[in-house]
């Protein structure tokens, strides 16, 4: 109702700018890290993506309900895309934050092999590959930076395969934080060395092929050995430096501004 008054009393464009400097504040963030975009590319994104819509968290995202096939800007909360194996076991391979787009690398597959839900409750925008393909000419440097995006979730899927195949779980558990951290930190959401994380033991768990026992071993151990504590939904690291020598992280395939500074202060050191 607000928004009908507010187009009816000062136009349509007016409400698209002021929806569009509500809507992308964390994907604005984030794309920055790849290009300088245009405030006039943001509003035609605002002209042509899905109505907003409040989905609870543990609901199901439907990729591939119809097509063209869907994909979902999550404005200010978590969510995840995992598949479920006959066993009943799930494997978690997206956590999508705040800013991100779930469902981009699939939006031109014919067929889908995997589901989508939120972690928390959220307010969600969908994006339909029509409406990707429509931003080529009037919103080249915007269509870039969601490419780049994309890219950069295929970077996050290398780590973790990596990972899985050739650290110790010890060292998984720690590089998850630590690139969480760093993305958090790209869109505004966290500070310092702790942050927020909705995500129990059980998600971090699927997340990281590892069963619940063997991680609440995990975090005892990194717990009493003073690297990082999670704790009532927030993780802290307790000693930085020692967190980023056992997970052997470098940040530099997360492809933004916030990694080059980390590298120049250590080399500075």
């Amino acid at each position: 109702m607000a928004e009908r008054i507010y187009a009816a009393r000062f136009g349509t464009k007016r409400l698209v700018r002021r929806l569009n400097m509500h809507t992308f504040v964390t994907l604005r963030r984030k794309l920055c890290a790849f290009s300088t975009i245009p405030d006039r590319e943001f509003d035609v994104l605002a002209e042509r993506i899905g109505k907003p819509r409040v989905v609870e968290a543990r609901e199901e995202l439907n990729l591939d309900q119809s097509w063209p096939h869907k994909a979902f800007l999550i404005n200010d909360g978590w969510a995840c895309t995992y598949k479920q194996l006959p066993s009943g076991a799930r494997q978690i391979v997206d956590l999508a934050i705040p800013g991100d787009i779930l469902g981009m690398r699939s939006l031109m597959l014919r067929n889908l092999d995997f589901a989508a839900a939120m972690i928390t409750t959220s307010v969600v925008y969908e994006i339909s590959s029509r409406t990707i393909l429509e931003l080529l000419d009037p919103a080249p440097r915007l269509a870039a930076g969601l490419l780049w995006s994309s890219s950069r979730e295929e970077a996050l899927l290398v780590e973790r395969l990596v990972g899985v195949g050739r650290k110790t779980a010890l060292q998984r558990v720690v590089h998850f934080f630590l690139e969480l951290q760093d993305r958090l930190a790209l869109v505004g959401k966290c500070n310092g060395e702790s942050f927020s994380c909705p995500l129990n033991q059980g998600q971090i768990a699927d997340a990281l092929g590892l069963t619940s026992v063997h991680l609440n071993r995990i975090m005892r151990e990194l717990r009493q050995e003073g690297v990082v504590n999670l704790k009532d939904g927030y993780v802290e690291f307790l000693d930085f430096d020692k967190a980023v020598e056992v997970a052997q992280y470098n940040p530099a395939y997360l492809d933004h501004v916030a990694t080059d500074r980390r590298k120049r202060t250590k080399l500075a050191r």
